[in-house]
């Protein structure tokens, strides 16, 4: 009949799915409250690339895993949101006993480049907690 939670210890200071609007990265950017919410009710396209993760966890996804998925699938819709599934999160266990990974599965700039502005997607996602691992 429930449970009490006394204390909470997250790894990161980013968890769970999240939508930053423009403002996030721009100071002249829309706010949350500017971005209608109808914006979100869009196509899902997930891109498996958990196999290859699988071999090499800092592996990023490229142009040709979104081509491979179309040569599957058909065209990316446009105004779709695209979400690659790395199966990051099923190493939470080993990430609470061993800490995060010194490395993150993530996307290419190019291949995000490529969905925006050649498949005119509205979104991506990521599995990991945040693909930029560069220092500091």
């Amino acid at each position: 009949a429930g449970f009490i939670a006394t204390e909470v210890n997250l790894p990161t200071d980013q968890l769970g799915t999240q939508l930053d609007p423009p403002a996030h990265w721009s100071e002249t950017g829309s706010t949350i409250s500017d971005v209608p919410p109808t914006v979100t009710v869009r196509p899902l396209v997930v891109i498996d690339v958990s196999d290859k993760t699988e071999e090499n966890p800092g592996y990023h996804a490229v142009i040709s895993d979104v081509l491979d998925w179309e040569r599957r699938f058909g065209r990316v819709p446009a105004g779709s949101v695209v979400f690659f599934r790395s199966d990051w999160s099923r190493g939470w266990e080993e990430y609470y006993h061993n800490g995060l990974p010194s490395t993150f599965a993530g996307v290419t700039l190019s291949t995000l480049r490529f969905l925006h502005l050649n498949r005119s997607i509205l979104l991506h996602g990521h599995e990991p907690l945040d693909t930029d691992m560069t220092p500091g």
